[in-house]
């Protein structure tokens, strides 16, 4: 059985017949019918005669593409192709009539009479008659312009969150409700001075807090348990679980300063910033010494990075 949208067209393998040949034969149906499911039909559809250039389409194909029925009989149907899809179309069409095939589905563009281009899902089968020639062939086309123009429309914004995240000046981390890594910037990388290829999407947080812990960036955050590696390791990640927005600012054993600013998502994933604050801190030292009114970015700091966080939408 075949069905498309709008009405169903039964069929049997004509090789289950002695004078037998791949494709289909009409079985309870007469082209009469065929018509009648074409003028229901919303989706485009037409078929072409073998051996002549009868072509006949349904109201929905002649609105899709601007143009009647007796004008595509004048034309070239290849010209309606756009000339990039041409070539795969011509390879798919000659395995159809050849026989080799009995249908195919395909993605195309195809040219509306005032010039712009739509994308089309086609599909085509091949009908055959009792003595196992081809008779015609069956087309449908189902317009998908929308929804490719908004494939491309997220791909772009893609594209654009990608540059944004590797030229921002902050690190960058993104992991989901399992708090593994799904998403980093190089940043993020050479603030805490992973091994070049250590880190991976996919990877659990763990496997980070691990190598942090043994390297002793946390000594100082937790010098109460200064010689307790697995204490401290254990402490990291129930910090981690904590699903709450919150700042903090640290110091790694390089002497380099950072503040992270961590907010939840809706999916229990989080987004993680880390702003290298360590001029910042050398020129607030300078100016303490010389201005004794000079007050501490402490508080304030966290609530700046707020405004800083890049959104994930």
């Amino acid at each position: 059985m075949l069905a498309w949208p709008g009405g169903t067209l039964v069929t049997r393998k004509i090789d289950q017949h002695q004078n037998s040949g791949p494709g289909y034969k009409s079985d309870q149906v007469n082209e009469g019918q065929i018509l009648a499911i074409f003028a229901q039909s919303s989706i485009g559809m037409s078929i072409r005669y073998d051996g002549t250039r009868k072509f006949i389409c349904n109201p929905a194909a002649e609105q899709m593409l601007g143009y009647s029925c007796e004008e595509l009989n004048k034309i070239s149907v290849r010209s309606v192709i756009h000339p990039d899809d041409q070539e795969p179309n011509a390879t798919l069409h000659n395995l159809l009539r050849k026989g080799e095939i009995d249908n195919y589905k395909d993605i195309r563009r195809l040219r509306c009479k005032d010039g712009h281009y739509i994308w089309v899902i086609n599909e085509a089968f091949a009908f055959y008659n009792d003595a196992g020639a081809l008779n015609f062939i069956l087309y449908t086309n189902q317009d998908i312009t929308a929804l490719k123009q908004a494939e491309e429309e997220a791909e772009q914004k893609t594209i654009l969150m990608e540059t944004t995240i590797e030229t921002m000046a902050q690190g960058y981390l993104v992991c989901d409700a399992d708090m593994k890594i799904v998403r980093y910037n190089v940043q993020f990388e050479e603030l805490f001075s992973y091994p070049p290829g250590f880190l991976s999407p996919g990877m659990p947080f763990k496997e980070t807090v691990d190598f942090r812990a043994k390297r002793g960036d946390y000594n100082e955050r937790y010098a109460d348990q200064t010689g307790d590696l697995n204490g401290i390791i254990m402490r990291r990640l129930d910090e981690s679980s904590i699903k709450t927005e919150r700042s903090a600012e640290h110091t790694l054993p390089t002497g380099r300063r950072y503040i992270h600013h961590r907010k939840s998502m809706p999916d229990g994933g989080c987004v993680t910033t880390y702003t290298d604050i360590t001029k910042f801190k050398k020129t607030e030292r300078e100016a303490a010494e010389k201005l004794p009114c000079w007050k501490p970015s402490s508080t304030i700091w966290p609530r700046v990075l707020r405004f800083m966080m890049p959104t994930t939408n």
